[in-house]
């Protein structure tokens, strides 16, 4: 079986070079030999798509296959009950991430709302900036409604190609009130309210499918802390976007280049997900991989693919 990770500097630039033998890697607390370790290459002007990883049961990566894809996919989701006052920065975000995108990278945003912002993925990238600068973010929810939210994260990330090469941003404001139960949870009404455990299948997710998952606080404010303990409890790196610096976002997908795939021996006998402890034995070197991984693949349920892409959560 094989499984992605993306290694970089600490100024972002990729780290070439690594063999297997500068990979340490523990899974479910056992050590693991990398028995291969090869380099993925996503050129900015290749026609070649990179190599599918090990296949996984359906509907991972069914509609949206990588081995037929050259360039990145992103998918952007905006939190849009919350983002009211907050145009400005959302279109610098985008228009600075379309400046750094290739002729080959698909671009796609999706609103939390039924009738709001939704351009399915495409390489015309400035359809998606027409789209978003035509925008008004109207008044919504003052808080993060995160049963809703996370469906359809959750399933979105189901749908992307199941590669580094792809990466799921969720952009929102937050709010909400921290849930006293525990972290990663917050506390609101009807589907909105929602436990810690219910939101570990989205980390499943990610990790099973081997995206890039990132959460984006936009506001002046800094990090809300709902959104914070989403982040955390669904595997999600957290960055923020401000009116004085907007760039996060196009930072995050330029980092995106090169992964590497390492092969590592299945273990017919485990049907659970295990956590992954990976090092490079190299210093200076910042890993982008999954946090944990079944030596077994997992079967996640059927989602309406089309009912997503609208924002139907």
């Amino acid at each position: 079986m094989t499984f992605d990770f993306i290694a970089t500097t600490d100024d972002g630039r990729p780290v070439t070079g690594l063999t297997p033998a500068d990979v340490s890697l523990k899974v479910g607390g056992r050590e693991r030999t990398v028995r291969d370790l090869a380099v993925v290459e996503i050129a900015a002007g290749s026609s070649e798509p990179a190599p599918a990883p090990s296949a996984l049961p359906p509907p991972y990566g069914e509609t949206l296959e990588a081995s037929d894809r050259p360039g990145r996919t992103i998918q952007l989701v905006i939190d849009e009950g919350t983002l009211f006052g907050m145009e400005e920065v959302l279109r610098d975000a985008v228009a600075k991430l379309i400046a750094s995108l290739a002729p080959v990278d698909r671009l796609g945003i999706v609103s939390t709302r039924p009738d709001g912002i939704s351009v399915p993925l495409t390489t015309e990238h400035q359809t998606v900036k027409a789209a978003v600068d035509a925008h008004s973010l109207g008044r919504g929810n003052a808080f993060l409604c995160v049963g809703g939210l996370a469906r359809q994260v959750q399933s979105l990330a189901q749908l992307l190609p199941q590669s580094r090469a792809s990466t799921l941003a969720l952009l929102s404001r937050g709010g909400g009130v921290t849930n006293p139960q525990g972290p990663g949870g917050v506390r609101g009404s009807g589907e909105c309210m929602i436990r810690v455990d219910q939101l570990r299948p989205i980390a499943e997710v990610v990790s099973a499918t081997q995206i890039n998952y990132h959460v984006f606080h936009l506001g002046a404010a800094g990090t809300s802390a709902t959104l914070d303990n989403f982040a955390g409890a669904t595997g999600a790196e957290s960055t923020v976007l401000s009116f004085a610096d907007a760039s996060g976002l196009a930072r995050v997908v330029a980092t995106v280049t090169q992964f590497y795939r390492a092969t590592i021996d299945a273990d017919p006998r485990r049907d659970q997900l295990d956590r992954v402890e990976l090092r490079i034995d190299r210093p200076n070197v910042k890993i982008k991989g999954p946090t944990h991984i079944s030596l077994q693949p997992i079967k996640p349920p059927i989602v309406d693919a089309a009912s997503l892409l609208r924002g139907e959560a």
